[in-house]
């Protein structure tokens, strides 16, 4: 599962769509899914104060014109899930394994090769254990974003090397 935290506002995410479209394109029959969190700040296009409704509509419209590429896409509106994983800037990429567990984890933008080399390992990774056990452990992405508050984000922090550092 490939989290992509975005906003609204972001210019930097709106810039990774054609790599990201491109690697649902390659994995997505690898078994690769592709889900957008975004959340509300309160302002819609200038700056312009908005109520959630409003701003809930303008997200919509946003994601109808810039991030097309990617309809298949699901996009939970929580902030909840921003504090889940600890996404503090947009783009944040978190890859989450069939088994729960985060083996990326990249704020800000992150390159093609890069991105598309980390799928590529925890794809190949995922078919070598076997997708009989990975289906009996599999957690979906719906479960991984409901968890408790900083659960994720904890076992993160006591794996340091499965981060990605920012070059």
């Amino acid at each position: 599962m490939l989290l992509f935290f975005w906003a609204h506002w972001c210019g930097d995410c709106k810039r990774e769509v054609p790599d990201l479209a491109r690697l649902v394109s390659e994995y997505q029959s690898k078994g690769l899914v592709l889900i957008g969190p975004s959340q509300h700040y309160g302002y819609t296009a200038g700056g312009e104060d908005a109520s959630r409704e409003r701003e809930t509509h303008y997200i919509d419209e946003v994601r109808t014109q810039y991030y097309a590429a990617l309809g298949s896409m699901s996009v939970p509106l929580s902030e909840a899930n921003f504090i889940r994983y600890g996404a503090s800037t947009t783009p944040t990429i978190v890859l989450v394994d069939r088994q729960g567990i985060v083996r990326l984890y990249h704020p800000g933008a992150m390159p093609y090769a890069q991105l598309a080399a980390k799928v590529a390992h925890v794809v190949g990774l995922e078919a070598r254990a076997g997708s009989k056990e990975l289906v009996q452990t599999r957690e979906t992405p719906e479960a991984l974003l409901a968890e408790e508050p900083g659960a994720r984000l904890g076992a993160m922090l006591r794996r340091p090397t499965s981060f990605a550092r920012a070059s």
